[in-house]
């Protein structure tokens, strides 16, 4: 699939814990930020309260800390040596301190840290904990940047790149279409407005044909001009626009604002597409991509397969032993599933206690091997809930067909499913090529 649907599920906080390095002398002020690090970024925080601590926090790091933490008055460190200390170790600082002044502020991005945030009140600590959380899921989050100038391209490659993101570079608009066809996951595109063949308006506009705003959010720079630039980037479909050189701290924030907006669609789309109990596709998402598919497969580009999957007497799990166990074993069950297809496959809970995989270029010997497989691990499932062990079976009708519409895949599928159940359940009805056959 061509789209960049998945990439809601794409950019997500990592599952392994991030080590973050916390500087701070105050006891008071650390215990906070530790605490929120750890509860709401899910950091495994370093604590030091001095210069001599941090060195021996990084000489004994095992896993190198993704982020440190730096107060920039500490008592053997009171002009800011801990930064120095973390970035020669290889750590990238985040400033969390006292009134900065501009020369001081100014000599910290020399430095290349992170970010600085002046303690203000407890939204200082929010933005911290938003950051680190940030940092963690930027390595997921790809960005295009287009300028035809090298230094400036490098410029503002370097900080996203300060900031974990996956950065791609285009030297013209030409190019920057060709690298959005390679690689259709790009959520976030910088582009500059004056530039030779195809400028940043006319480029915008090209985008904006295959990439709508819910999928791909796009920056204009330009480094003159007045407002007229804004409005026509604005117009031409942009979300945002930058004069350069923005301070990089308001280039921070406009990007992880860009980013954010996007995430937040994502999750509302998420919402509506998702069952609940289960975390699989529901049946809307499943007929949205299936006919989308289908349309595809007849046109030559591709072959499409349903598989249905219906759990054989679940009603008598749930008389027997509740619903709440009931859930359990669908929320197994679809666990099962999900881990035996492929990442191309769209899974979905068609309702109740079926569910559906819809398969593309997936060959007869594959898919009797992909299906037979989860039928096994079903029938293999020990489900221990509420004091019970429950065991159950399931039934698989799969057409694997020639093009054809997504109503007809389904009835198919569904007739093998009807004949598996008839013929004893937890078994495998096949309809491919022309040929019907049973594996149990």
């Amino acid at each position: 699939m061509s789209e960049n649907v998945s990439a809601a599920h794409l950019i997500v906080e990592k599952t392994t814990v991030m080590k973050v390095l916390l500087i701070e002398d105050s006891r008071f002020y650390g215990a906070l930020v530790r605490d929120r690090l750890t509860l709401d970024a899910r950091a495994e925080v370093t604590w030091t309260t001095s210069l001599a601590e941090t060195q021996t926090a990084l000489a004994a790091a095992g896993e190198p800390f993704l982020v440190a933490i730096v107060d920039l008055n500490l008592p053997d460190a009171p002009n800011g040596e801990a930064v120095d200390a973390v970035a020669a170790a290889g750590v990238r600082p985040i400033i969390l301190s006292g009134d900065v002044s501009d020369s001081t502020r100014d000599a910290l991005w020399a430095k290349q840290v992170v970010d600085y945030v002046i303690k203000e009140g407890p939204q200082a600590i929010d933005y911290v904990v938003d950051l680190v959380r940030r940092l963690s899921k930027n390595p997921q989050v790809k960005v295009l940047v287009v300028d035809d100038s090298a230094v400036a391209r490098a410029q503002t490659s370097n900080l996203l790149k300060l900031h974990r993101y996956q950065v791609f570079e285009a030297n013209s608009g030409q190019a920057a279409l060709e690298v959005l066809l390679e690689h259709p996951d790009i959520v976030l595109m910088l582009t500059d407005y004056y530039m030779p063949e195809m400028d940043g308006y006319e480029l915008v506009r090209q985008v904006r044909k295959t990439h709508p705003r819910d999928r791909l959010a796009i920056v204009g720079i330009s480094s003159y001009g007045t407002g007229y630039v804004t409005a026509r980037f604005l117009k031409s479909g942009a979300n945002d626009f930058l004069y350069k050189p923005a301070l990089a701290e308001e280039f921070y924030c406009r990007i992880a604002e860009n980013v954010r907006a996007l995430e937040h669609i994502w999750s509302l789309e998420d919402l509506a597409t998702r069952d609940a109990l289960t975390n699989l596709h529901n049946r809307r998402y499943f007929f949205s991509m299936g006919e989308k598919l289908c349309a595809n497969a007849r046109r030559g580009n591709l072959t499409v397969g349903v598989g249905m999957i219906d759990i054989d007497h679940f009603k008598r799990v749930n008389d027997t032993y509740g619903h709440q166990t009931g859930d359990e074993v669908l929320r197994q069950v679809s666990a099962v599933i999900a881990g035996r297809a492929r990442e191309s496959d769209v899974l979905a809970r068609m309702g109740g206690e079926e569910f559906a995989i819809l398969t593309a270029n997936m060959s007869p010997e594959h898919g009797e091997r992909v299906f037979n497989e989860v039928r096994e691990k079903i029938e293999a499932l020990e489900i221990r809930f509420n004091g019970h062990i429950v065991r159950t079976t399931a039934s698989i009708g799969v057409c694997l067909g020639p093009p054809m519409n997504l109503d007809d895949l389904l009835a198919q599928a569904d007739k093998m499913l009807y004949v598996a159940k008839a013929a004893g359940r937890n078994r495998v009805v096949y309809a491919a090529e022309g040929r019907t056959f049973t594996v149990v």
